[in-house]
């Protein structure tokens, strides 16, 4: 259970190769504070944790363990490509899952900037999901995963005045408009990064 998670709280162990040598011992437990360690551990803790998030059984904990997969891929760029790769995995199932689980998981892929997780972010939000409601319209998630705006495609709004994306032109939302969604954004950014309900 958690006593090596206690253990290592204790001795204060802190190096990445001695996280790595203890690992086996960790088994099915996932601590409730310090993620800090599977941050050290690195990549060798991925298995692990991707093991242990895609099992649905896991719970309430499975938040916890996507904010830690997005902190291992900020502390190790290297990893950012095998972290996208379990959110994409999880995301599959996007129908099936809390949308607060769901929304943690799209905002972490557009933050990594991670491209080729579109065609299923983009789905999320064809479904209408509750989720989709903290990023805005399609077109505001993009800009957010630094993809271009495609004037071609049907989700993106465009202005009937300056034949750009609504989203880029603020004439046409007005200047109180703006100022109210800005505040929404900036209120769902706050919301994702703090996790207080992850906890």
């Amino acid at each position: 259970g958690s006593m090596p998670w206690t253990a290592l709280e204790k001795l204060n162990v802190h190096e990445p190769d001695h996280l790595r040598l203890l690992m086996p011992l960790f088994n099915n437990a996932i601590p409730n504070s310090d993620v800090a360690l599977f941050v050290a551990i690195g990549r060798p803790a991925l298995p692990f944790l991707r093991a242990f998030v895609c099992d649905p059984t896991r719970g309430p904990k499975r938040p916890l363990v996507v904010s830690t997969l997005r902190d291992i891929g900020r502390a190790c760029p290297d990893t950012v490509s095998e972290v996208a790769d379990i959110l994409k995995k999880l995301l599959e199932n996007f129908s099936n899952e809390d949308h607060e689980f769901n929304a943690q998981i799209v905002y972490t892929l557009a933050k990594f900037k991670d491209t080729s997780s579109l065609p299923l972010v983009r789905k999320v939000f064809q479904a209408g999901r509750e989720e989709t409601e903290l990023f805005g319209d399609w077109a505001e998630y993009l800009l957010m995963a630094g993809a271009p705006l495609d004037r071609r495609d049907p989700m993106i709004k465009m202005c009937p005045h300056c034949d750009e994306p609504v989203v880029i032109c603020d004439e046409t939302l007005g200047v109180a408009a703006v100022a109210t969604r800005d505040a929404s954004d900036q209120a769902a950014v706050e919301f994702l990064e703090a996790g207080e309900y992850l906890q």
